[in-house]
């Protein structure tokens, strides 16, 4: 009786708000013991009751379902942007290190780790700046920062 008086109620012509609200009197007051709430339960999870189990969702759940959603979005756009700062940043690394090294040969461990600690502003910097240097005596690193 409980899962047809909430099945009417998804069917009714109705907004969103007014439906919730009408279904939580009718669970509020459904005589129900546990035996007869796991029948009911089972009778709302067939597919004659399937838009009863959707009205059944609070306005809590669906808040949070969107927030969660929403923050997934945002830790997508988040991964993608860094994602693309660190690629961009490694493609300059790539081009410093070839182009010393293109230069002036196997780089000593120092100028590898020193340019491997340089963000993406100064690596561009660096990178403009080694097309002018005549010996890698001439970098400067500490005037990067």
């Amino acid at each position: 009786m409980g899962a047809e008086a909430l099945w009417k109620i998804s069917q009714a012509p109705l907004q969103t708000h007014e439906r919730f609200l009408l279904g939580e009197c009718v669970r509020a007051y459904l005589p129900l013991g546990p035996e007869h709430r796991a029948e009911y339960d089972n009778l709302l999870a067939t597919e004659t009751f399937v838009g009863v189990k959707a009205m059944n969702k609070t306005f809590y759940e669906e808040g949070i379902e969107e927030e969660i959603e929403r923050g997934m979005v945002e830790g997508i756009k988040r991964g993608m942007v860094e994602g693309i700062e660190r690629g961009m940043r490694q493609e300059l690394l790539d081009c410093a290190i070839n182009g010393l090294e293109g230069r002036f040969g196997p780089l000593p461990a120092k100028i590898l780790a020193d340019l491997k600690s340089l963000s993406r502003q100064e690596l561009m910097f660096m990178l403009t700046k080694s097309y002018r240097i005549t010996s890698l005596d001439a970098l400067d690193f500490d005037g990067l920062k």
